[in-house]
């Protein structure tokens, strides 16, 4: 539901009377299309869903390269300096509170890395998942520090505060101008739906898994000739559509939904961390 609302408020920075924040009546119209084209889309078979996402994968990582490389030539030595500290002391207490108070967000961002874990059953061999997940976590990782670094050093820290949803397109329109919006706002889209098609494809998964466990009802378990799990799909989909809606009654969409998932997604984290220290204590591992 958080990549639909960015997509919206995206929208929104071009047509602000229209999609608002992505809490419109328009915004949440065009969202429930998506997410029902997203689902016919899936349904029609996994391998094929992957594939898209395989090509949309390569198109989202273009722009944030981009950005990276000119905001590292347009960064001012001055302006990155005085925000280092927010604006605090320079003493690393300053430093550590900048780091706390962004946790929820950096939750945000590294939901989704136990993806390869989840769909572990396609994989040809067992090692390649342990490969995925380190690989696609220092990637994050590499991608979210850059951006967030090098941003510090094109506008002042109250600039950065007050940039609308997604900021990335305020940092580059300060650094080269409307183009620079523009881009990374097509890039931004095109990145979210791509994200949008991967949860739902690990969501509509996790529910299978759990069936088959026994965890979850058992007609979640049922697949389709495609061996598409079109139980679990269609209860992932109607939920999101549910909280796509709610977000009419939101004043800040995107901030109530981001702390949404990032706070009920901690939960599961926890309790699947403890469990994997339980197997390591005990030596039980596959």
């Amino acid at each position: 539901m958080t990549y639909w609302v960015l997509v919206m408020s995206t929208m929104g920075l071009l047509w602000p009377g229209v999609f608002g924040e992505g809490n419109t009546i328009t915004a949440v119209l065009l969202s429930s299309a998506g997410i029902w084209v997203f689902h016919i889309l899936i349904s029609r078979g996994v391998q094929e869903a992957a594939a898209i996402n395989k090509i949309v994968t390569v198109a989202k990582i273009v722009p944030i390269l981009t950005f990276i490389v000119v905001v590292i030539f347009a960064l001012k030595a001055h302006v990155f300096r005085a925000n280092f500290w927010g604006g605090e002391p320079g003493n690393a207490r300053a430093l550590f509170g900048q780091v706390r108070a962004t946790m929820l967000i950096t939750v945000f961002v590294f939901l989704g890395i136990e993806g390869a874990s989840v769909y572990s059953r396609y994989a040809k061999r067992r090692q390649d998942v342990g490969r995925a997940t380190v690989l696609g976590f220092l990637g994050v990782l590499a991608l979210f520090a850059s951006v967030t670094i090098f941003s510090y050093g094109i506008l002042p820290r109250a600039g950065l505060e007050h940039l609308a949803q997604p900021s990335m397109a305020g940092v580059m329109e300060a650094a080269v101008g409307y183009w620079g919006k523009a881009f990374i706002s097509v890039g931004v889209i095109v990145s979210v739906l791509g994200a949008y098609l991967a949860w739902t494809l690990m969501a509509a998964e996790v529910l299978f898994v759990s069936a088959k466990d026994r965890d979850m009802p058992a007609f979640l378990a049922r697949t389709s000739r495609k061996n598409v799990p079109v139980p679990a799909l269609i209860m992932t989909s109607i939920l999101v559509q549910v909280m796509v809606v709610i977000t009419l009654f939101s004043e800040d969409a995107f901030t109530f939904t981001l702390k949404l998932c990032s706070s009920l997604s901690l939960i599961p984290y926890l309790l699947a961390a403890g469990y994997a220290l339980k197997l390591g204590a005990r030596g039980e591992t596959y």
